[in-house]
């Protein structure tokens, strides 16, 4: 903290008066902490990227695996992927052949050191559901919205790169006409990313 900021803090702690314009100054003027500059560091290039990933939700039981392209900026990314996602089921313990999502995906990418970055982003697109349930039938085609508010990602030296997200959200919404089915998935996802 500079010493100017350090003296408008004492100052307002004495005088009991204005103690929080003193604290918004004492931030204001205050170096900033040394921080990534952007994402175009030789580890995390912008460009073209070749997605793997897999998926487990504990909420609906499931699993997805999967894999896409995406074209990375500097700040931004979009891409598509696809993936199988099989459901567990409930009332017997059998796994079934649940859904086939395929979908477009957009993100936000901070830098937070040389080799890691923060993700936020969206998946919106289509799921197509693989198993015979109570109202529906197999072949059924419907919308899928997914969100990732949190992921990091470590980008070495070399061509591969590791996201891990502790908490995404995707939904399957596999019918909307008749009984509305969908199998909402709160997931831990592991991707490999290929420059």
């Amino acid at each position: 903290m500079s010493l100017l900021a350090l003296g408008a803090v004492l100052a307002a702690v004495r005088r009991r008066r204005g103690t929080l314009l003193a604290l918004a100054a004492a931030g204001l003027l205050a170096p900033a902490p040394a921080r990534a500059e952007g994402l175009t560091s030789a580890n995390d290039p912008p460009g073209l990227r070749y997605l793997a990933h897999a998926a487990v939700s504990v909420d609906n039981p499931a699993f997805a695996y999967g894999g896409g392209v995406m074209w990375q900026f500097e700040r931004f990314e979009v891409g598509i992927e696809a993936e199988h996602n099989p459901w567990v089921s409930i009332d017997r313990p059998s796994l079934t052949l649940g859904a086939i999502n395929v979908y477009a995906r957009g993100g936000w990418r901070h830098a937070l050191s040389e080799n890691f970055s923060y993700r936020a982003g969206v998946n919106l697109g289509a799921s197509t559901l693989m198993v015979d349930t109570v109202g529906t039938s197999p072949g059924t085609v419907g919308p899928l919205l997914g969100l990732e508010p949190l992921s990091v990602i470590y980008h070495p030296p070399g061509n591969l790169e590791y996201e891990v997200s502790g908490f995404t959200l995707q939904v399957p919404e596999v019918q909307l006409h008749g009984w509305p089915y969908g199998y909402p998935q709160y997931r831990f996802t592991f991707a490999m990313r290929l420059r």
